[in-house]
């Protein structure tokens, strides 16, 4: 199903996989898959296909990485502490994927928050002991949440398909 709000992306096409094209896009300047897919069918595949089918080796690839992966996190985390007080540690993840980020964070003294929504990332998370909503980051679940000190998102889709 497309994203008719988005129908007016176009460009030359660069690359195909799995039924769509990957365009260069002359309309936002992002090079990304057309047909843009709707917000359910987005929700849908997070939800419950993304680690199952899309990355199923992706868990295991990760914990093969962790220890990379732990000097980037805890790189990050130098960067915060440098601009903030040290009473100022409360961080949110969106799209927390399997909670490591924000385990790293843990051991180092903050409060850590995330929200994720593949079923998979977040069961994992949680049996890490970390707190993790499941869904995706809207204006809906924004105003359950409280203030945070810092916010951190990385390979994250938005909802107009670009990716931070």
């Amino acid at each position: 199903m497309k994203n008719d709000s988005l129908h007016d992306h176009e460009g030359q096409v660069v690359a195909a996989e799995n039924g769509f094209d990957v365009i260069e896009c002359q309309c936002c300047g992002f090079k990304h898959i057309f047909p843009i897919p709707c917000v359910e069918d987005l929700t849908a595949v997070y939800k419950h296909d993304y680690y199952k089918q899309e990355k199923p080796l992706y868990l295991d690839r990760y914990k093969e990485d962790l220890e990379w992966w732990n000097m980037v996190y805890t790189r990050r985390y130098e960067i915060f502490e440098e601009h903030l007080p040290a009473s100022q540690r409360k961080m949110f993840d969106i799209g927390s994927g399997p909670g490591f980020f924000l385990l790293n964070g843990l051991q180092r003294g903050w409060q850590v928050k995330g929200i994720e929504p593949s079923v998979q990332a977040l069961e994992h998370s949680r049996g890490l002991g970390l707190d993790v909503e499941h869904g995706f980051y809207s204006e809906e679940t924004a105003l359950k949440l409280t203030t945070f000190d810092a916010i951190n998102l990385g390979l994250v889709s938005c909802q107009d398909n670009s990716v931070v």
